[in-house]
């Protein structure tokens, strides 16, 4: 995970992102959210991130697509 930072009509805007590839070479955008004033983001949304890629990986196997 990496801060991003996007620009629109002359304003920056920074978030954080959590993503992953799946099994099937899938890109996945987990969580995002604005990290101003919050220097706990990223330790408050990891086990999410984790929690929401496992939830992903059952869905999968369900679909028998892994």
């Amino acid at each position: 995970m990496a801060p991003n930072r996007f620009e629109h009509s002359e304003k920056s805007f920074d978030f954080l992102s959590a993503g992953a590839f799946d099994p099937l070479g899938n890109a996945i955008l987990l969580l995002g959210g604005s990290k101003k004033g919050d220097d706990q983001w990223y330790r408050k949304n990891l086990s999410k991130a984790d929690k929401l890629y496992e939830e992903h990986l059952e869905a999968l196997k369900l679909e028998r697509k892994i």
